[in-house]
């Protein structure tokens, strides 16, 4: 039984006991350009390599035409994500369609020069770091 609720921009879903917030994405897709780098959803900072190709797409899956599409990345299980989740998860496009979802170690063959995404939120949980003694 899947109980879901909204809160805010966050989607509340409890799967098999466990409890995950789904933050909506709120960030429109934006044109990345070779040798850039940006804040992407105040939550993700961008760098773009100079060999990139043309004309890439940064957005949420959801967002993207690929979704409703059957693509190889929907199959994948390693991924330890629940496939309810991947509508939100960062992706790159262009014009044939999804190059990479980074999160699933999904990129399309043949690819090379993609940007690269770390999460680095603009207003964390906590700004203190985390010691391993």
């Amino acid at each position: 039984m899947t109980l879901r609720h909204t809160i805010l921009r966050a989607r509340l879903v409890c799967l098999a006991g466990a409890a995950a917030a789904l933050i909506a994405g709120a960030a429109p897709p934006v044109r990345l350009e070779p040798g850039t780098e940006l804040i992407w959803d105040r939550r993700f900072a961008v760098a773009t390599p100079r060999a990139a190709m043309p004309g890439l797409m940064l957005g949420h899956l959801g967002q993207s035409a690929a979704i409703g599409k059957r693509l190889a990345l929907a199959d994948r299980r390693e991924s330890d994500l629940p496939r309810l989740v991947h509508p939100v998860l960062p992706a790159l496009w262009d014009e044939a369609g999804v190059v990479a979802v980074p999160r699933l170690g999904y990129s399309r063959p043949g690819t090379a020069s993609l940007p690269t995404l770390a999460f680095r939120p603009l207003n964390p949980l906590s700004r203190a770091g985390f010691t391993v003694v």
